[in-house]
């Protein structure tokens, strides 16, 4: 029996009479016979968004349906390049169905089948019985960034490693390493291939960058921190240079290496040495862009060397080359530019032995008069009980940067305090209008990203999307620098 014989296909109550003939015309008949055919489609509910991370996100769902459930499809695309990331045959590819285990239903969203894609996701969530029913439940701006937090800290000797599970290309990786005050691991030791090897269980992915390469000396594998390239563990015909455009170097979670080209996503192994004085953060609390006589802090973090250290800022405005601050032992100072132009800001830090290093950044400073209104005075936490914290937006800056190059460190102390009570940012506290509500500000943030755009914070509290934190803010605790209040 087919539906699409009878008419609009209708579903429900079908009753069927069954006549039999011989070849003489005797006939036999059995009647009637019921056959109840389902038009109600299943039921989506509880529809929530789990298990997000840098590497994806998990779906999941309750389904009811009378006459049973024949499958739940999860096509998903990104924004970026319209809909190339989609599967062929979402109707019925296995690869977009979820789990069914009795009335709940999980699927996984992994960046890895959508080009390592970071940004705004879509999954439409389809729903079909075993009589072809279906149910549509829509899920839009699905936002998916890197973490930026190592999934794995570990040590030999003076050395630090942190694995991410963020994917980004070879280059992108490079640079990621050196703002961390390190560089991609260089494997040089059976102990570190052992490390790496042991650590890589601890990340979701199958295949992390290295710091060697061959490009520019085809063939000759060298790593990028001059080091000697000895021990090697290749996967089988590796390295072969498929294409000839494999220059870079990844390895398999079984620990093999292979040869990569280097726009192809992969994450990240941070190799840091400790011992060595270097400059592992400078920043400042303004963005570029800002009117001339705008105060800037500027703040610098150095690790390494012979502590206690000095700091020396200056900039270069042209062929000018300015002093803001001579070498004192403060890691801040204050930029305040009164004329317009492309500056590059530099920090040298110095230890006691005379070793310096030198940062730098650059910085757009456009015409303008008097200093911003506006200005991000502190952050605000609230904790799992109900509790309010809050934390000097410059000190807890510098301790946040702290803690990502030791989290032991005296100046880490105030973000570790903030940890260990498991607080979140709740609002930020602006100098004139009070505490603003955080979300809309991460929102406003993310969408000035997605643009393309440069975010700044205090342009952001003049403007009519900032909006008054909506809680009663009562006995708030002030923490300071030691994590005390």
């Amino acid at each position: 029996m087919r539906y699409s014989d009878h008419y609009n296909s209708e579903r429900g109550k079908y009753f069927i009479h069954v006549y039999a003939y011989d070849a003489v015309n005797n006939t036999s008949s059995c009647w009637p016979t019921e056959i109840t055919v389902d038009a109600t489609p299943p039921v989506i509910s509880d529809v929530e968004i789990v298990d997000k991370n840098s590497t994806g996100y998990t779906v999941k769902l309750r389904i009811s349906d009378e006459s049973g459930i024949a499958r739940v499809q999860f096509p998903t695309w990104t924004t970026a390049n319209g809909q190339d990331d989609l599967v062929n045959d979402w109707v019925n590819n296995a690869a977009v169905s979820g789990t069914i285990e009795g009335d709940a239903v999980t699927f996984r969203v992994k960046d890895s089948d959508h080009n390592f894609e970071k940004g705004e996701y879509a999954t439409h969530i389809y729903a079909y019985d075993k009589f072809g029913n279906a149910t549509c439940y829509p899920m839009n701006s699905i936002i998916l960034e890197n973490s930026e937090t190592p999934v794995r800290q570990e040590y030999i000797g003076s050395h630090e490693y942190l694995l991410f599970d963020d994917a980004m290309t070879w280059s992108e990786a490079k640079i990621k390493a050196e703002e961390l005050g390190g560089n991609l691991v260089t494997i040089t030791s059976q102990d570190e291939q052992s490390l790496i090897e042991e650590m890589m269980q601890s990340g979701q992915r199958d295949a992390y960058f290295i710091g060697g390469t061959d490009e520019g000396h085809e063939g000759t594998f060298t790593w990028i921190t001059g080091e000697v390239f000895g021990l090697a563990k290749w996967a089988g015909g590796e390295p072969n240079n498929a294409a000839g455009s494999e220059n870079y170097l990844e390895v398999y979670r079984s620990g093999f290496w292979n040869d990569i080209p280097g726009n192809i996503n992969r994450v990240v192994i941070v190799e840091i040495d400790c011992s060595a004085f270097r400059v592992n953060a400078f920043i400042a609390d303004k963005a570029s862009g800002q009117p001339v006589n705008t105060a800037i802090n500027l703040i610098v973090a150095g690790s390494g060397g012979a502590s206690p250290y000095q700091y020396k800022f200056y900039y270069k405005l042209g062929s000018i080359t300015t002093t803001i601050q001579n070498f004192t032992a403060s890691n801040t100072a204050v930029f305040k530019p009164t004329i317009q132009g492309n500056y590059t800001l530099y920090v040298e830090v110095r230890d006691t032995q005379g070793h310096s290093v030198t940062k730098s950044m650059v910085m757009q400073i456009n015409e303008g008069g008097g200093s911003s209104e506006s200005q991000l005075i502190s952050y605000l936490g609230k904790d799992p009980g109900g509790n309010y914290y809050r934390y000097s937006a410059m000190e807890f800056n510098k301790s946040f940067f702290a803690y990502r190059i030791n989290p032991s460190l005296t100046a880490a102390k105030m973000y570790q305090q903030y940890l260990n009570s498991q607080c979140r940012i709740v609002a930020l506290e602006e100098r004139t209008k009070g505490y603003m509500d955080y979300n809309a500000m991460a929102n406003a943030c993310l969408k000035a990203r997605l643009r393309g755009q440069t975010f700044d914070i205090n342009a952001y509290f003049a403007s009519s999307a900032a909006k008054l934190f909506a809680e009663t803010v009562e006995n708030v605790r002030i923490v300071n620098a030691d994590g005390n209040f």
